[in-house]
């Protein structure tokens, strides 16, 4: 934990600020390549992978809670993916 208002807490919020900014714009840019509908289903994983990272870099512990919300998650997007693709 830093100090509030120290150098690196400042540095850290200008970084946080920075790349939800690129987010933003890749975001934007993705809308124009895949219609909304599936670019929603996609972006849902990204709760899939987050769990993933916060158990590489920073040695979270996985619980039986967090493993059958990924499942629930995971289960979603393949049910709409399946649904969508029938509707074509």
């Amino acid at each position: 934990m830093y100090d509030f208002l120290s150098f690196r807490y400042i540095l850290y919020f200008v970084l946080t600020i920075v790349v939800m900014g690129i987010y933003a714009v890749l975001w934007q840019k993705v809308l124009k390549l895949i219609p909304l509908n599936k670019a929603y289903l996609y972006k849902s994983s990204g709760i899939a992978i987050s769990l993933m990272y916060a158990y590489i870099i920073f040695g979270e512990k996985i619980t039986l809670n967090n493993i059958w919300g990924t499942v629930m998650i995971v289960l979603g997007i393949i049910i709409l993916s399946y649904k969508h693709k029938q509707e074509i």
